[in-house]
């Protein structure tokens, strides 16, 4: 009887927590924000250029490169937004890899890396993603708003908080808090994160450095990382790599922008405490007098008393005696102001509700979702037109410059032509000029014949040479 109930009771919540799943993963973007198939019209626009193929113009791309060549910016961006299979995104990522390596990388326009992220989410290329997020100086890849938001929607709907996470640091390494969609979303990650066990807490691996291999011509060549000496100056912005220090200052910078102020309250106070700033943690509490989510003070209260009473070590008793103290130990004064940050916790005002913050920045997220997704739609479409009459325009002009270029060169040929038969039909009656050219020739090779000789001799035969002539032009003076 008691083993039946137990089991009701499990299976009860298991379809609770299942269905609240579910309810979550519905309640994030809607199906028509990606505008798949306003992003698919772009292969139209691209037919009516007479680009011929997805395969064809990477192919033709590709040859550029070849025996040490360039392709323009316009090229690689034909070629990638093209791009559309599985097996063109390693071709993808190499190209733009070489734009980046040349001098025409300022030129990238922005639809080449907006659709370098469609097509690794198209078919879930997560590792190889991150991996350009992890290498912008080698790829450039930048999302922009909506991309952004594509981004951090498909990973939290794959229940994959840490590549979110490593997104919303991303973004905020960027700034972008301008969009109130990526700003929700971003807080939503990093929260997700924050309440994750202490053994789930971390983020994509950043890529091996591992050898590039390009080939131009006959002759390989291979391009790879090489160490140096680092800037011993830390910004405590783009020089972040510890992630708890990447997702805390997320935390704090996206929840700066939540509404109402409990909600961004809790964020930051959550956010320090997570990136571990003692200090700035300690002076967010002094002056902050807002009401926090319970939840979020309580999870607080458990970060800092592990800063204040580390774990022991696995394998140890709970009871054992501490080992004697060192001097190489942490000081006690850093000790003290956790416990004062523990204390001022303790005076926080909380809410009554039992939510998490995720809980609430979700809510939140879908009072403002609809509007703000129309929007950012809105917004998109009109890049997309922006960015199909641009990417003509530039393959008209560089088709022009082509054709003009080839022109030049058939004038100049045909000049040569004219100006040799002209040379062959007047000859006789530029006789003295072909005379005094060769005069001049002439000269010149027996210049080039004297020097051969002095180069063959040695340093006594030369100074003999030079001694015997300055003594055949010296005169006897004539003595009175």
């Amino acid at each position: 009887m008691l083993s039946g109930r137990l089991s009701t009771r499990l299976s009860t919540r298991l379809l609770y927590r299942q269905s609240v799943a579910r309810r979550q993963r519905r309640t994030l973007l809607s199906p028509a924000f990606a505008l798949t198939d306003d992003w698919a019209g772009r292969h139209e626009r691209m037919k009516q250029l007479g680009l011929g193929g997805d395969y064809e113009w990477i192919a033709a791309v590709q040859k550029k490169y070849v025996g040490g060549g360039t392709a323009s910016a316009i090229d690689v961006d034909a070629a990638i937004v093209g791009a559309d299979q599985l097996d063109q995104v390693d071709d993808v990522r190499d190209l733009v890899y070489k734009l980046r390596h040349t001098p025409l990388a300022a030129d990238m326009f922005e639809s080449t890396p907006y659709a370098i992220i469609r097509l690794f989410l198209k078919h879930n290329c997560t590792e190889q993603l991150l991996a350009c997020f992890d290498d912008p100086i080698n790829y450039g890849v930048f999302p922009n708003e909506h991309a952004a938001c594509l981004l951090m929607d498909h990973f939290l709907r794959a229940d994959n908080i840490q590549a979110a996470a490593k997104v919303a640091s991303f973004l905020m390494l960027q700034e972008m808090f301008d969009c109130r969609l990526v700003v929700h979303l971003a807080a939503l990650s990093c929260a997700k994160w924050a309440e994750l066990p202490a053994a789930q807490q971390y983020l994509n691996k950043p890529a091996e450095a591992v050898a590039e291999e390009t080939q131009h011509g006959e002759e390989d060549e291979f391009v790879f990382k090489v160490p140096y000496l680092k800037n011993i100056h830390f910004d405590g912005h783009f020089d972040l790599k510890d992630p708890a220090q990447l997702v805390g200052k997320s935390l704090v910078w996206f929840g700066r922008q939540l509404l109402p102020a409990d909600l961004a309250t809790s964020a930051q106070l959550l956010g320090w405490t997570v990136f571990g700033d003692v200090d700035r943690l300690h002076s967010f509490l002094k002056q902050n007098n807002a009401k926090c989510l319970r939840h979020a003070v309580t999870t607080a209260k458990s970060l800092v008393q592990s800063r204040i009473e580390p774990p022991a070590e696995s394998g140890a008793p709970a009871d054992a005696t501490p080992p004697p103290s060192t001097p190489d130990a942490e000081p006690t004064p850093k000790d003290d102001r956790w416990q004062t940050c523990l204390t001022l916790l303790d005076k926080v005002a909380t809410t009554t509700g039992e939510e998490t913050l995720s809980s609430a920045i979700l809510q939140r997220l879908n009072e403002c979702r609809a509007d703000e997704e129309e929007k950012l739609m809105k917004k998109q479409r009109q890049l997309f037109s922006t960015w199909n009459e641009d990417r003509k325009n530039h393959l008209i002009a560089q088709n022009m410059r082509l054709k003009h270029n080839l022109r030049l060169e058939e004038i100049a040929q045909e000049r040569k032509q004219i100006a040799d038969e002209s040379d062959v039909m007047f000859f006789f009656e530029n006789r003295t000029k072909w005379e005094k050219f060769g005069q001049e020739d002439d000269k010149i090779e027996e210049k080039v014949d004297v020097t051969k000789a002095e180069a063959k001799l040695t340093d006594q035969e030369y100074a003999k040479i030079l001694f015997a002539g300055e003594a055949k032009s010296t005169k006897p003076t004539r003595t009175t």
